[in-house]
């Protein structure tokens, strides 16, 4: 026979571990005054803040896009056309006036046909170094063959974009980018050397880009204004 002592008791918690649990939960959940706190220690990245060397946008480490392949014939086939008029033309003025023979003649020939041979090398080199990258908020262009000279153009800026073609390019299927910036008469972007579809493509694609940034920025100002007008 059990007495009421040996009879199992209840599990059932007493109110202060209730309590204790409580307390602890509270301590885990940060309130709206602990939260308003922090957001005063948070500093927030703004347009001026100072960004260290390691922040910065390495853009001659980026691999961009090269021109069609076709560009390089192009300027080539172009080159050797000018130069052959300049000797045309200078071998025409010196017969006329008849004042050198046939041996200097020649020789001036031959002098000014090693030049543009020259010309026309440096300039097909140059044109295979011409490449582009559409990046998330600009277009980049990087050319040159001794001087490498890169060119960005932020879609904030971007105002207008056009294509062009002349006799040559339309003989290759090619086409030259022009961008315009707001404030600028000239075009601050001159990409030629793409095939004319992916101009197009392109032509379209930054346009609408401009749209949306220009409209965000539009936004963002209006916001900022109203919240020093409050």
């Amino acid at each position: 026979m059990t007495s009421k002592s040996d009879m199992p008791t209840s599990s059932k918690p007493d109110d202060s571990q209730y309590n204790e649990s409580a307390d602890f939960i509270s301590e885990q959940v940060p309130s709206e005054k602990d939260e308003d706190m922090l957001a005063e220690h948070i500093v927030m990245p703004t347009d001026k803040t100072l960004l260290m060397e390691p922040q910065w946008t390495p853009y001659t480490e980026l691999s961009l896009i090269p021109v069609d392949k076709n560009y390089p014939k192009q300027i080539a086939l172009q080159t050797a056309g000018l130069v052959c008029i300049i000797i045309a033309a200078v071998m025409f003025i010196m017969n006329i006036k008849e004042e050198a023979g046939l041996s200097v003649s020649l020789k001036v020939a031959s002098v000014m046909g090693l030049l543009g041979f020259i010309t026309i090398y440096i300039q097909f080199k140059a044109a295979k170094n011409l490449s582009y990258g559409v990046l998330e908020h600009e277009l980049i262009v990087r050319k040159g063959l001794w001087w490498v000279t890169t060119t960005t153009l932020p879609f904030t800026r971007l105002q207008h974009v056009s294509l062009s073609q002349n006799p040559l390019q339309r003989r290759f299927s090619l086409a030259t980018l022009k961008c315009f910036s707001a404030g600028s008469g000239a075009a601050e972007i001159y990409l030629p050397g793409l095939l004319f579809t992916t101009a197009e493509h392109l032509r379209q694609h930054l346009l609408n880009k401009a749209t949306s940034h220009q409209a965000k920025q539009v936004a963002d100002n209006g916001v900022s204004g109203d919240t020093h007008n409050d």
